[in-house]
């Protein structure tokens, strides 16, 4: 097997889990003697071992797609690996393939159960010439598989789901399980964007803000003005904490209480099994991606529809007043995590390359 070539559109860590996930993959793999490249469509400040961007502002540029060109054309050699992910990535890759000479292998991880093509009249055709010169596609959850073959039923039957891992930092021995703290602090974790869903979150929030609890939020992003202002308008502002990006999210995971995850759609919950490692109960979407955190642990949290902001402030009450219940499936949440553990999903990627 020769070099693995990664092309995403920002390996930037303040990008999203996928960018974290390829970072933690092109690394497991150098670490186990795997020659691996990482190659960002547009800049990224990231210093990392074996990776490049290019000073492109946007991915979705035709000098985007001209500098992949020219790092392919010079670097990818017969019996390589091409690896994709996310789009325009997958695009780019997809079409430039087709002028190689076909003695590379090209590959995609799907990395959500949605995208802004699905539904749309012409997304399906855009779709279909996409996956089509792809020889194998992983999808990071069972949702995500479910989802992509719904939308293309030809990708079915070259679709292998490798779950995401996560670098869990309590593995020897569980981390300190919470007390009953008497202001507990609900934390979520995430880009202030639409598919997280802080809108609802916040509402849910107002409808119980006669409890005694805090709200923080870990994240940065393009809403976070329209947010700020929503939690003035909704009577919460002094409710909620606003992190900004974080580098470290462990210390907050191990200062809350409550994990909350109200996304619309999510590829997987990479944020959620960091919390559960933590020993924090979950409150997540029952949604594809998410929901099978919970189906797989029933004991570790609980599910809610992302519509709907009562459910989640009555499930989050519950758990804020019923201390002892939401710390022993803290516990249980921590020994669901231990499944997930990023060294798993490096050997199964390795795997999946020599299959």
């Amino acid at each position: 097997m020769g070099r693995i070539h990664h092309v995403i559109n920002n390996y930037g860590l303040q990008n999203g889990g996928a960018q974290k996930i390829v970072q933690e993959l092109h690394r497991g793999l150098l670490d186990r003697g795997q020659p691996s490249s990482l190659i960002g469509l547009s800049y990224a400040s990231d210093q990392i071992l074996g990776a490049h961007s290019f000073p492109n502002q946007t991915p979705y540029s035709t000098k985007a797609f001209f500098s992949i060109e020219g790092y392919l054309r010079k670097y990818l050699n017969a019996g390589d690996i091409l690896h994709a992910h996310l789009f325009p990535a997958n695009l780019f890759c997809s079409i430039l393939y087709r002028y190689t000479n076909h003695k590379i292998t090209i590959l995609a991880t799907e990395h959500s159960t949605s995208n802004h093509r699905r539904g749309k009249w012409w997304g399906r055709t855009l779709d279909r010439i996409l996956y089509a010169p792809y020889h194998k596609l992983a999808a990071i959850s069972n949702g995500t598989a479910q989802q992509l073959g719904d939308w293309l039923p030809e990708t079915r039957s070259k679709t292998t789901v490798i779950p995401n891992g996560c670098r869990l930092k309590y593995t020897v021995s569980p981390p300190i399980f919470k007390r009953n703290n008497p202001k507990p602090v609900i934390l979520s974790a995430g880009t202030l964007r639409d598919a997280k869903n802080y809108e609802t979150a916040l509402k849910a929030i107002a409808l119980i803000r006669d409890t005694p609890f805090q709200y923080h939020i870990a994240g940065d992003g393009p809403l976070k003005k329209d947010l700020l202002k929503l939690a003035k308008d909704l009577g919460v502002a002094e409710k909620v904490t606003w992190l900004g990006w974080v580098d470290d999210i462990w210390p907050h995971l191990e200062q809350a209480d409550i994990f909350l995850m109200p996304s619309r759609w999510e590829g997987f919950g990479l944020a959620a099994v960091e919390a559960m490692n933590a020993g924090l109960p979950v409150v997540l979407s029952s949604i594809p991606g998410l929901r099978e955190l919970i189906t797989n642990a029933p004991n570790a949290g609980q599910l809610v529809d992302e519509q709907e902001a009562p459910t989640i402030a009555n499930t989050l009450q519950w758990m804020l007043k019923n201390a002892e219940a939401r710390i022993e499936m803290g516990q249980n949440a921590y020994v669901a995590s231990l499944s997930y553990g990023i060294d798993t999903m490096i050997d199964r990627y390795l795997e999946w390359y020599q299959t």
